[in-house]
């Protein structure tokens, strides 16, 4: 049976184009008003100069947590092939494994992340946390999915239709207090312009204390045991991707498919918007 449209669907698009001349949005790095022309730019919540700014991470990356290599040497720079070392696209060497990979187990089996997290990108992700910026997040799981869609930023796994994205779960206490969990919004931003399903497939059982701030190990003992698998959605079958804002160790993204892998599930993959690196005076160590 054919569907009617309502009138209020059919108005819905009308009315969005009235807020957006009425209040039109703001960039999310640098708060200047997005021209009107720029369509995608609006949906991402940035202007196309802050945008340019958000390079994706390219070049020669750790087979396991997707952080770019240390040292890129001249040898480094002949494996990437002719387009790679035009477009940027990540690419990775069958045996590089970075040096907090090497000292870490890993329930995971690789992550990718789309940008360093450094410069305006540091900068929206803290107003996205800790000043209720819903949008930010938003916009930058749209500009995700586009760069994704482009090859532009590289994917964990092949997608098959067995995937499903996992939202690294906050606890209902700090849900209610922020307004949102930003792994869920980025999430459903993935799965609307990919494809792929978003699934509430973890709780998080305890609330515990802030990861930042934390040493490594203390990071790994502070989430230890606090994800339970959600009985109804889980599917010990599915190709699972867990998706998350930041990636630093690793550790809450490794608890999760800890928990995901003693349930059973054996395809457990994570991605993330973007990845901690070190710097010694503007220069990647």
């Amino acid at each position: 049976m054919t569907k009617i449209p309502t009138t209020q669907n059919l108005l819905k698009p009308l009315f969005s184009e009235i807020l957006a001349w009425i209040y039109p949005p703001l960039c999310s790095a640098c708060k200047m008003i997005i021209p009107i022309q720029e369509r995608f730019h609006r949906e991402i919540y940035l202007c196309e100069t802050c945008a340019l700014l958000l390079e994706p991470i390219g070049g020669i990356i750790c087979t396991v947590c997707g952080k770019p290599r240390e040292t890129v040497t001249s040898l480094d720079k002949t494996m990437l092939s002719g387009d790679d070392a035009m477009n940027g696209t990540a690419c990775c060497e069958d045996d590089y494994v970075c040096k907090d990979c090497r000292a870490r187990h890993h329930h995971f089996a690789a992550n990718r992340a789309a940008f360093i997290y450094d410069g305006i990108l540091k900068d929206m992700m803290h107003d996205m946390k800790f000043r209720a910026r819903r949008t930010v997040a938003e916009g930058l799981g749209r500009y995700w999915a586009h760069l994704i869609v482009q090859e532009k930023v590289s994917l964990p796994c092949t997608i098959t239709d067995s995937c499903v994205l996992v939202p690294l779960p906050m606890h209902v206490q700090k849900v209610k207090q922020r307004g949102y969990n930003q792994a869920e919004i980025l999430s459903l931003q993935l799965s609307k312009h990919l494809g792929i399903p978003t699934q509430e497939v973890l709780f998080r059982i305890k609330n515990t204390a802030p990861q930042s701030g934390l040493h490594p190990a203390a990071r790994a003992e502070n989430v230890n045991g606090v994800f339970k698998i959600n009985p109804k959605t889980f599917d010990a079958s599915k190709q699972y991707i867990i998706i998350d804002d930041i990636y630093t160790t690793g550790a809450s993204l490794n608890e999760c498919a800890k928990t995901l892998k003693n349930a059973g599930a054996a395809n457990i993959y994570c991605m993330t918007t973007a990845i901690t690196v070190k710097f010694n005076k503007g220069i990647l160590l």
